[in-house]
């Protein structure tokens, strides 16, 4: 595709790793009678089109969460599963908040603007039809599965698919290295209902392969066990945060090695 602000990588048998541009990742999964495509990106380029190119079977859309540069491109899709705690942040998502993250990454990164260049955003609001995704849910796609499981921190609706063939993890930002949690309410409340499901994951790590993420495949395994050691000094006191300019955002962090948590939304660093 000429122009195209896509990358695509096969990570595994009939897997494949779709590069928005730098912006984010997605993941197109196949089995013998339909495809399941993971997150929609920001909507930077004709990602339906680009499905087209790697499987005539059919397509069913769900995503991890609700942020825009996940759900962006849900717009060239008629229906998305969702995790109904996000519908309303993913109805939310508009050409201008699209656009305002597309800013910030180049900001901070002036190599995404040449992907970027010939590859406007669409200007279309969210339209598409949502259907509801919840633990237990499984996508069966004709010799493989993917079954969904609740992992909110990030968002209230995050959740991570698990591979039955390959034993891949997509986990969209729900385990990112660099954390936000976003949950409303009480920061310790937050704090524990996000290391209830990341600490009982992590006791059954040995179960899975690699974990693909929304910005990074694949994740580096020691980031899981340094995120439920982060929340656990976070709950005890035992670590204290440290203001820090990073990435595009400006804010509080706790660190563990190579984890870094904010339990507050850091400001973006292009708006300051």
């Amino acid at each position: 595709m000429e122009h195209s602000p896509f990358k695509v990588t096969c990570i595994a048998p009939d897997s494949y790793c779709i590069d928005e541009a730098g912006l984010d990742l997605c993941y197109l999964i196949i089995g013998q009678a339909r495809a399941l495509l993971i997150d929609t990106g920001t909507g930077v380029g004709d990602l339906s089109a680009l499905v087209a190119t790697l499987t005539d079977k059919p397509v069913t859309v769900a995503a991890t969460h609700g942020h825009g540069d996940h759900m962006g491109g849900a717009v060239q899709f008629e229906q998305v599963y969702l995790h109904p705690d996000d519908w309303e942040m993913a109805r939310s998502i508009s050409p201008e908040s699209r656009r305002d993250y597309c800013h910030s990454m180049v900001s901070a990164h002036p190599e995404i603007g040449e992907r970027l260049s010939h590859s406007p955003l669409a200007p279309s609001r969210f339209e598409p039809e949502l259907l509801p995704l919840r633990e237990g849910h499984v996508f069966d796609l004709g010799g493989r599965t993917l079954s969904v499981r609740e992992a909110p921190g990030h968002t209230p609706g995050s959740v991570i698919f698990v591979d039955s063939l390959t034993g891949n993890v997509y986990s969209g930002d729900a385990y990112n290295a660099l954390f936000l949690l976003m949950l409303p309410g009480d920061r310790m409340d937050a704090a524990r209902r996000f290391y209830a499901h990341a600490a009982a994951l992590l006791a059954q790590r040995g179960q899975f392969q690699d974990f693909c993420g929304g910005h990074e495949c694949p994740v580096d395994p020691q980031i899981l066990p340094a995120l439920v050691a982060c929340i656990e000094g976070i709950l005890d006191g035992s670590l204290h945060p440290e203001h820090l300019q990073i990435h595009i955002f400006d804010g509080d962090f706790y660190r563990f090695g190579p984890a870094l948590i904010a339990l507050d939304r850091p400001r973006h660093l292009d708006r300051l």
